[in-house]
Parts: structure tokens; C-alpha cells; sequence
């Protein structure tokens, strides 16, 4: 509704600004109307806003904590052959970076079916403001799409990366921590001091 909303105010403006063209025909007491309608829009926004945030958030933290509570319950129930196979530092990755997505995919599932209305009512609008030439602007996108999908297949490709040196990374200084004592002992704490930094850089 809030995005609705943005699109109802500006086929408001628009009309709005056919008020101060020369010859106008437009009675001042439809200008007053549209302004009173462009202010009610903003005002309508800023009161669905923060209950949408609201409710967005408290979705996201929903999923976060559910989808946490299942990666625990099914941490108890690992073999000793999948638990030998599986590493802390990919339990940590799960829960600290992959759940945390789930905040912002609560933000952004409705986009699936809003994105192409949005476009649909946009294009329409310029269609009739402008004619046929509105029709550029979708050969253009058509034309960046396969840009958009070598950018984000690369954008993907270093994320995997980066997910892996953290995966060891966060391995090695849960390893590091609960063998404290045996590298306290041999005192090799500089070997793995260096072991870390060079995993970080």
C-alpha cells in the first residue's frame, strides 16, 4: 500500500501541474483538491511506513529464530559420521550470516508480484503522457538484463568465495580456542597468531 500510495501521488502531481500551464482550464477548486490529495498521500505514507517496518521486522525475526531453532534441532540428531564431516565453523556461518538473510528476503518477497504491476501502471502513465516513446524505456531494460545477469552470476561467484575463508577462518579460531590449553603448552601462540592473520588477509 505504501508503494500504491507513492504511484497515486504522483498521477496526482501530475495532473497538479497542469494548473500552472498557460490557458489553463482547471478550476482552482480541483487544484485545491489535488494539492489536499497530493498531502493526504504523504501523510497516509508516513502512518503505513512504520507499521509496515514493524510488522516486516517482526516477520524477519520470526523466520530468523525458527529457521535457528531448526539448524539446533537438527545439530542433536547428526551421526557421528555426519558430525565428523561437518565443521563449526559452517554451524556458525548457518546461523550468523545465512539466517540473518531472512530479514531482508521478508523485505523483498513482495517484489515478486509487485515489480511488473509497478511497472505496468507506471508505463501506462507515460503512455499517456507521452506517447509511443514510453516503450524506450522497456527496449532499454531489455537490453541491461543480460549485463544485470553476468553482474549478479559474478556477484554470486565471489560470495561463495568469501563464504568459504570465512567458513575457515571461523573454523580455525573455534579450533584455536578449544585446544587453548595444548597451544598455551608449546606456546605456539605466534605460529597460529600468524596462521589467522594470513587467513584474513
Amino acid at each position: 500500500m505504501q508503494k500504491m500510495s507513492r504511484i497515486i501521488q504522483t498521477m496526482l502531481f501530475i495532473y497538479f501541474m497542469e494548473y500552472f500551464e498557460e490557458n489553463s482550464e482547471m478550476r482552482d477548486s480541483t487544484a485545491y483538491l489535488l494539492a489536499s490529495g497530493i498531502a493526504l498521500c504523504s501523510l497516509f505514507e508516513c502512518f503505513v511506513s512504520s507499521s509496515v517496518v514493524h510488522y516486516f521486522m517482526r516477520c524477519g525475526m520470526q523466520w530468523q529464530a525458527a529457521t535457528v531453532g531448526l539448524l539446533y534441532r537438527k545439530a542433536l540428531r547428526l551421526s557421528n559420521n555426519a558430525m565428523a564431516a561437518t565443521t563449526s565453523g559452517h554451524v556458525i556461518d548457518l546461523v550468523a550470516q545465512d539466517a540473518d538473510k531472512l530479514d531482508w528476503i521478508v523485505w523483498e518477497f513482495h517484489s515478486i508480484w509487485l515489480g511488473p504491476l509497478h511497472a505496468i501502471i507506471i508505463l501506462t502513465i507515460l503512455y499517456t503522457q507521452i506517447g509511443a516513446s514510453a516503450f524506450s524505456c522497456i527496449a532499454i531494460i531489455v537490453l541491461i538484463w543480460p549485463l544485470q545477469i553476468l553482474f549478479a552470476n559474478k556477484i554470486a561467484y565471489y560470495r561463495k568465495l568469501n563464504y568459504l575463508f570465512q567458513d575457515s577462518r571461523v573454523t580455525i579460531i573455534s579450533d584455536m580456542i578449544s585446544g587453548m590449553r595444548v597451544i598455551k603448552m608449546y606456546c605456539w601462540e605466534k605460529s597460529f597468531g600468524r596462521l589467522v592473520n594470513d587467513i584474513r588477509k
